[in-house]
């Protein structure tokens, strides 16, 4: 009978590692629905609430993504709560900036944790540069007052979005340097105090010490992080019209060249808004 039972209690323990590692699996293959993204469910929260999962201990990496997270769900609680179409655009900057995550690991280590990063926050592919393009949507209301008629424009909340994301970033994120490029000076200063106001929120809801500031003006801040001497963030937001002419048409013929030149009035000049640029270094 000892025999018998004790081979049962090897059975069970073994139908439990089974069982946890199923359930770890199905978590890291999981894909988030929209609707989940919008609540702010994460594959890590699902995970802290099923069964304990065996399996290999995460990298900082992943961490510092769930870190980004919360700091995003922390803006939410604090009055700052984001639209549909912010979720989505924080989603995409997050997957495009995964590299900047391990920027501090070993040599090697993004390439190792790659299939696992698809897998446990549900991607189909890593792509570092995101274009997001909304409409304009428009709706004009008559008033008789002065012969005025104003036209109010609904617009997605990017210019709130790039700077709540930015201050995520640099709570969550050791040695970052982000240069953000905006269409005048106005719009640029007006990023960066958003920026510095989103993170002392963040501070605040996390109840965290605040960030030593290192180094602050009209455009950049420097702060010290607290991972080490070396851990120094740098947000950058610069005035800049970035946008371009398309060139002249160039037709090839046998062996002749020929440049057909477009009028003004034929060409439509392409401007940008913000633009972000994030220092990834060697990984």
């Amino acid at each position: 009978m000892s025999d018998e039972a004790s081979l049962q209690e090897i059975y069970d323990a073994y139908q439990l590692i089974h069982d946890a590692r199923e359930a770890e699996h199905k978590l890291r293959t999981m894909r988030l629905t929209s609707l989940q993204r919008y609540l702010g469910v994460t594959p890590g929260s699902l995970r802290a609430g099923g069964a304990a999962a065996a399996g290999p201990e995460l990298s900082a990496g992943f961490k510092r993504i769930e870190l980004c997270r919360e700091a995003l769900a922390a803006l939410d609680r604090q009055g700052w709560n984001r639209s549909y179409h912010q979720r989505e655009f924080h989603d995409h900057f997050i997957r495009a900036c995964a590299r900047i995550f391990w920027k501090t690991d070993k040599p090697g280590a993004f390439a190792r944790d790659h299939q696992r990063i698809l897998e446990v926050n549900g991607w189909a592919s890593l792509s570092q540069e995101v274009l997001i393009s909304t409409p304009r949507r428009q709706v004009a209301c008559v008033k008789r007052e002065f012969g005025m008629v104003l036209t109010v424009y609904y617009r997605f909340g990017k210019t709130i979005s790039v700077s709540m994301f930015a201050a995520a970033m640099l709570y969550s994120t050791p040695n970052l340097e982000m240069s953000i490029y905006s269409t005048c000076k106005r719009i640029s200063q007006k990023l960066l105090r958003n920026i510095i106001k989103f993170v002392d929120l963040i501070y605040l809801e996390l109840g965290v010490e605040p960030y030593k500031i290192l180094r602050m003006n009209q455009e950049e801040i420097h702060l010290a992080g607290p991972e080490g001497h070396g851990d120094v963030r740098v947000v950058n937001s610069y005035p800049s019209k970035i946008g371009m002419w398309p060139c002249n048409i160039i037709i090839k013929k046998g062996r002749g060249t020929r440049a057909v030149a477009l009028s003004r009035s034929r060409r439509r000049r392409i401007t940008l808004g913000a633009v972000i640029v994030v220092d990834g270094g060697p990984v």
